[in-house]
Parts: C-alpha cells; structure tokens; sequence
C-alpha cells in the first residue's frame, strides 16, 4: 500500500476502520427501518375551506396535552404534511411547535413553498418530551385555511385577525404529523358505543362499537371490560380485527347477561389492545348506560318518518334505499311528510309543522326520523346535526330499525274503527293500558294519522313515467302534537 499518495496501515487499524464501516452502514440501515406512524385530526386531503383575509397573517394548530403526548415521549417528528389553498412567496410559510400559542416557540422554520400539498422534512428531528404540545403553522398570502373530512375529534386553533381561537369547524385542518420511533405506541380511540337501555334477564345484552386506530401498528384485537354499577364484570376479547393505523374499526360485544330484573348502569371500556395496555387510556370509556332488566317485554312496533315531496329530484333513490333495506321488516310505520323539500299537493299543515325536528334553517329530502328520538350519541356522523331528522342513506336503516325495535312497548294500542259510506264518516276509538312504569305520564300524547298508499303521480321528479306514493300522511284524527290521555286509576286510557 505504500506510494506517494498513499499511507501506511497496520492491521489493527484497518480492523478497527472496518469495524468502524460495518457500525456505521447498520446505523444507517436501522434509521430507514425506524417504524413511523402519522398523528393528526384530519381525514385526507382538503374538501372544505376557512376563510381568511389575504393581507393578514392565518394559520392553524393542533393541541395535544400531556395525557395524549407521554405515549410518544423518546420518539421524534421528522415532517409535517399540510395543504395550502394559494401558493404564496418566498419564507411566507412558518411551521412551528410550542407549548403556548402565544409564546416563544419551541421549534420554528420558514418555508418556501413549491406546491400546495406540501411536505415540510425538518432538517433534524424534533425529540418530543411527552408534554403538552401545540403543532401548527402560520401563513402570509393565503385566502383560505384548507380543511378536512375529520378522522377523530380534537382539539384545534385558528389564527386569524391578529389573534388565536379555537376551532368550532365540523372540519378539521389539513395538517399531520410523521412520527418515529423504535416504540411507536399502541393506541385506539372509541368513536362510538351502541349500548342497549333494554334487556331480558339471561339473554347477552348487545354492544357495538366503532374505533379509530390512532397507534403505529395494525390492531387485530381489543380486550374490553364490562363495569356495573362502577365495579369491573368481566371481560370480553375481540379477535380477527386486522385494523390498519389512521383506519376506523367495528367490534360486537355480547358476552354481559344478569339473572334478575333490575336497573343496573353499564359502561364499557377498552382496557387492552393486542393483549398490551393501551397508551392512551382517557379516550376508551364509553358512557354510562342505565339498562332496564325484566323476564319479558312486549315487543313494539317502530314509527318511521319521511320528508319528501314530488319536486325532490333525488327522493325516488331515497325511497329505493327504504324498501331494500326495510322492505322485508315486521313491525314498521311509515308516514311520509310532504314536506322538508318545498311542497306539493299532498302537502298538509301538520307536516310542515314537523320540519321543527329539523335543525333550524337546514331543510332538505329525502329524510327520516325513527321514533322521533336523535341517536347522535350512538351514530355521531349521521345524526351530524344532532336533531331527530337525518339524510336517508344506505347502510344506516337496518342498524336504527333494530336499535329502536329493542325499545320495548311502554302502553298498549288497541284501535277500532267503523266506516259509514253513506256518509263518509269515519270514527276511531283507540284505547290501551301502561305496561312499563312511565317517567312522567301526564306528559304523554296520543297521534292518530290517516295515511294514503300507492297515489299515482307521473310528474314526480327523479323520476321517470310512473311513480307511486306511499304511506302519506292525508289527515290528523288528533291535534298536530297529539291530544292529551286521561288515565284511570288501574293504568288503562
């Protein structure tokens, strides 16, 4: 090896040169395997927009406090990715972390953006601590802030006019964060929990939950706890899940049942994921049920509202999604509402009336309310509104028919009619007895409907040639909101 260009080595050294080149390629090899995962409110890509004035400075940020952070304590962010609407100048886009909106940040960068959906790559990861942290950036030159569809709720703040505020958005900010680390963190969040308030004693009570995978690895089973009356009972394990981070999962549970008659509180919670602790505890609790045990119920039958007029171009599709799904159901009311979506000549004043249960100043068909109850507890995306009345779509109906087919019968309804042709008078006598204890009786009140089926129309839009009505509503026997029931002392009206 000896030359004028060259140096002399003894073999020591070259080992401890070699050793050296081996350390330094397996580090380099184990860097690009570190396990990512990606943390952040939004769905996807920008489908809603937050407007801003282009001369002053916007921006958004993400919240995390203590309790969701000290699962990632150890490991590190190594790029934000975000949307802007406008492509602004040179340094107009500022990134930063801080744990106080209005103090000094804990890490800041100014970028120069080359396209609208951006990658920020930081130059040297940003090591987290496990507290609380605010992820965001500030935007000079943007009409508008870009929002999401939203994956899991969370904490979010606009900047606009010189001044932070938390979000109200029912979007979320186009803005996540990759994370990596050689323990990245096993966690779900419980989306939703449909928990029964009816059971039969002996008979499994049935839960279903939903879940947003928010860890770094797939999950593939859930260990649920049952707690009654705030004391843990029992235990039951969800296998064959295959749930994907930054994915929503779907669980059933049945394995809680109760000897007696009774009124026990039920909550569950997710105390396991793939057989370890979860990392985040605080989010896994659903809400405490009061569940009403007895030996027998009365079966009872289910009212369905809907909203639709013949000038609603997208009712007749609705109408289809009705009858497949429920066309085969027992037990089903329908009283269709001309109304919701303009009005037409079956149109009648006590169904305008009823466009009350929508949310006020949002009127549209085809739609429709079970029972007149909101479930926004147990569906939160399709009862968005969080009134009784919901957009007929597919996949939902079946799911609401049974949930409310669980109520039992609280009074009995035994109807009687005559007809005379003569003189086309019609009378009803409805009477009936209680048969659950009732919070507050004299609160009750008796609807009596006369509906209309198979009404032919050939003008109804969304539609081509024939088309039939159903179930409308023609005539109230009663007051709009019901007539008053006078009670005997033995519980019957």
């Amino acid at each position: 090896m000896d030359g004028p260009n060259m140096k002399s080595f003894s073999k020591q050294s070259l080992k401890v040169a070699a050793l050296l080149a081996v350390t330094f390629f397996a580090s380099k090899a184990w860097a690009a395997d570190t396990p990512t995962m990606t943390i952040g409110n939004s769905a996807g890509y920008s489908v809603a927009l937050e407007p801003t004035s282009q001369s002053d400075t916007a921006g958004v940020a993400l919240y995390y406090p203590t309790s969701y952070m000290q699962a990632f304590r150890g490991c590190r962010i190594t790029q934000l990715n975000l949307q802007l609407n406008t492509l602004v100048g040179a340094d107009s886009l500022i990134v930063f972390f801080s744990n106080d909106l209005n103090g000094q940040p804990l890490y800041e960068r100014k970028v120069t953006p080359d396209k609208k959906k951006l990658v920020v790559a930081l130059a040297k990861p940003f090591e987290l601590t496990g507290g609380s942290l605010y992820i965001g950036y500030k935007v000079v030159g943007a009409r508008y802030l870009c929002l999401s569809n939203t994956f899991v709720a969370g904490e979010e703040w606009f900047f606009k006019r010189g001044a932070w505020a938390k979000s109200t958005n029912e979007f979320s900010a186009t803005l996540t964060a990759t994370v990596e680390g050689e323990r990245l963190p096993n966690d779900v969040k419980l989306t939703t929990m449909v928990m029964p308030s009816y059971g039969q004693t002996d008979q499994p009570l049935k839960f279903y939950g939903t879940f947003a995978n928010r860890g770094g690895s797939a999950v593939n089973s859930l260990t649920c706890t049952y707690y009654v009356d705030g004391v843990a009972r029992g235990q039951e394990t969800v296998d064959g899940l295959s749930v994907a981070p930054r994915k929503v999962g779907y669980f059933n549970l049945s394995s809680l049942s109760f000897p007696d008659e009774g009124e026990p509180s039920v909550r569950v919670e997710v105390t396991a994921v793939n057989g370890q602790a979860d990392a985040v505890p605080d989010d896994n609790v659903s809400r405490l049920q009061k569940v009403l045990l007895r030996k027998a119920f009365v079966k009872r039958n289910v009212l369905m509202e809907v909203f639709s007029t013949e000038l609603c171009p997208t009712c007749p599709a609705g109408h289809e999604i009705i009858a497949n799904e429920l066309g085969a159901k027992t037990g089903l009311i329908e009283v269709c509402h001309h109304a919701g979506f303009l009005t037409d000549g079956l149109t009648i004043q006590p169904s305008v009336d009823y466009e009350w249960f929508y949310k006020e100043k949002k009127l549209y068909a085809p739609a429709a309310m079970f029972d007149r109850t909101c479930l926004s507890d147990d569906y939160p995306s399709l009862y968005a509104d969080k009134v009784p009345v919901f957009s007929v779509t597919s996949g939902f109906l079946g799911s609401l028919y049974d949930i409310m087919g669980e109520v039992p019968a609280y009074v009995s309804v035994d109807l009687s009619k005559s007809y005379d042709k003569a003189t086309r008078r019609l009378t009803v006598h409805v009477e009936g007895k209680q048969l659950l204890p009732l919070d507050a009786p004299d609160s009750l009140r008796l609807n009596v409907y006369l509906t209309e089926d198979s009404i032919h129309t050939t003008t109804q839009r969304g539609a081509a040639g024939d088309y039939y009505h159903r179930h409308a509503l023609r005539s109230l026997l009663t007051a709009t909101w019901g007539d008053k029931i006078s009670w005997t002392a033995d519980g019957h009206y």
